[in-house]
C-alpha cells in the first residue's frame, strides 16, 4: 500500500492567480510536460485536478495526462472560491468540469480539490453536492488556522462523511500544539527539505499519509519574468521555484507514492478482509462521531 498520496492542481497561473478572466495560456502544456517526465522517471503515479477552463483549451494535454497512466480529478472550472460561488454556481461548475474531463478520458471522475481550498468542515451543502455528482471523495480541506483558507478543527487523517464521501485533508504536523502547514506550494518551497523529510516521519509514526500537492508552474522559474506582476507578487510566487524539481526527485527516491484513488481502493481492501484495524471518523452533520 502506498504510505503517501501525490496530486496536482493542473491550472495556469495568471488565470488563477491574477484574474480569472484571463485566457488559459500555453505555459500550461509545458509546465505540466516537465512534471510529467519528473512522474515518470520515477516510477510515480499521481492524482491531477485539473481545472476545467484548462480541460476545454487544451483537451490533448488531459488526454496525454490520463494515458500516462494518471488519476483525473476535478479542480472545478474557473477557479473562483467554492464559499464565492455558493450551492447553485458551484453545482453547475463542478457538473459541467466533471462532464468535460469524463468526455476526454472515458473513465469517471472520483475526486474533488476545490481552488485555494475554499471548502470548510460546516459547509454541508458543499459535500452532498459532490456525492450527488457521483464523486467518491474530496481533498479540500487544510485543517489549519490560516488567513484566507483553513478549517482548524478538522481532523488530519482521511475521514468519512455518512453520505459516503471521503476526506483527504491537506497535511500539517502539530508543533507546539499548533498545527503547520506543510508538503505542498509555497511551503515545499520555502521550508528546508531536510524539514520537509523531518516533517514526513512524523506522519509516518501516526500511520496516517502525507498528501502532498504542487502546481505545475512551481517548475518554471521563468513564468513570472515574462510577466508584468509587482515585485512583492514575483517574490512571494517565485522564490525557490528553481528547488521545487531537485526536492522532489529527493522526496521520490526516499519515500513511497501514490494517487488518491490507489490509496482509496486499499484503503477499502483492508476494511473489507478486515487483515488490519482500521480507525477513522465518521462526520454526520453536524455531530462528529468517532467509530471504531
Amino acid at each position: 500500500m502506498y504510505r503517501h498520496i501525490i496530486s496536482v492542481d493542473l491550472e495556469d497561473w495568471p488565470q488563477s492567480c491574477l484574474d480569472y478572466n484571463l485566457p488559459i495560456t500555453p505555459n500550461v502544456i509545458d509546465n505540466t510536460g516537465m512534471l510529467l517526465d519528473l512522474f515518470d522517471k520515477y516510477g510515480v503515479k499521481a492524482t491531477f485536478f485539473c481545472l476545467g477552463l484548462v480541460a476545454e483549451k487544451y483537451p490533448e494535454l488531459i488526454r496525454k495526462v490520463h494515458n500516462d497512466g494518471h488519476e483525473i480529478g476535478t479542480h472545478g472550472w474557473s477557479h473562483r472560491s467554492v464559499k464565492e460561488l455558493g450551492p447553485d454556481k458551484f453545482k453547475s461548475e463542478l457538473v459541467r468540469s466533471i462532464k468535460v474531463l469524463e468526455d476526454i478520458c472515458g473513465q469517471q471522475v472520483r475526486g474533488h480539490r476545490a481552488p485555494d481550498f475554499s471548502i470548510d468542515l460546516d459547509m454541508h451543502w458543499a459535500f452532498d453536492i459532490m456525492r450527488e455528482a457521483g464523486l467518491d471523495y474530496d481533498s479540500s480541506i487544510f485543517p489549519i488556522n490560516g488567513g484566507r483558507y483553513g478549517s482548524p478543527d478538522s481532523p488530519v487523517y482521511p475521514y468519512g462523511f455518512q453520505n459516503g464521501l471521503w476526506e483527504y485533508p491537506l497535511s500539517t504536523v502539530k508543533i507546539m500544539k499548533r498545527k503547520i502547514p506543510i508538503l505542498g506550494g509555497g511551503y515545499f518551497r520555502l521550508f528546508p527539505y531536510n524539514l520537509s523529510r523531518r516533517f514526513l516521519r512524523m506522519i509516518e509514526k501516526e500511520s496516517r499519509p502525507a498528501v502532498v500537492y504542487i502546481h505545475p508552474y512551481e517548475l518554471n522559474c521563468q513564468e513570472l519574468h515574462t510577466l508584468e506582476v509587482s515585485r512583492k507578487t514575483r517574490l512571494h510566487q517565485g522564490l525557490f521555484r528553481s528547488r521545487v524539481a531537485l526536492r522532489l526527485k529527493k522526496l521520490f527516491k526516499e519515500f513511497a507514492f501514490g494517487s488518491m484513488a490507489d490509496y482509496q481502493f486499499n484503503m477499502n481492501k483492508m476494511q473489507e478482509d478486515c487483515s488490519h484495524s482500521y480507525s477513522y471518523l465518521m462526520i454526520q452533520n453536524p455531530v462528529v462521531a468517532k467509530a471504531e
